[in-house]
């Protein structure tokens, strides 16, 4: 695991990006790949990279969609959460977002566009084994 990987696949246009969190041994979760060997690195230091790369050029503002593999203790996921909330801020689209601007489109039912997503880091978990 690289923090340069992510931003190196960020700068080549990719747009979505697996994570596989696990607990670190100084309480800050790490990055890994699961049943690989391969380094941590700190998942702060990840978001980061992202946060800094992923809308970096002009053309670069479709969302980013991240795919977190959750390996963490409940108390560690909770610190993965506060991180992505400290990191993306307003980027990182939360349910009321989602709410908000369907709303301002005048229909709770209409379906959001990537361009109405522009700028927005959006994050889907799984549980992990």
């Amino acid at each position: 695991a690289s923090v340069d990987m992510y931003r190196r696949i960020l700068l080549e246009g990719c747009r979505s990006l697996e994570i596989d969190c696990c607990d670190g041994d100084d309480g800050e979760p790490d990055v890994t790949h699961v049943h690989a060997l391969t380094t941590r690195i700190k998942f702060e230091q990840v978001l980061m990279a992202i946060n800094e790369t992923a809308f970096a050029g002009k053309s670069d503002s479709l969302p980013v969609t991240i795919s977190l593999e959750m390996h963490c203790s409940a108390v560690q996921q909770q610190r993965c959460a506060e991180l992505l909330r400290t990191v993306f801020r307003e980027r990182l689209l939360l349910p009321q977002d989602v709410l908000s601007m369907r709303q301002s489109e005048g229909d709770a039912g209409t379906r959001l566009t990537p361009d109405d997503l522009r700028g927005r880091v959006m994050v889907k978990g799984d549980a992990g084994t």
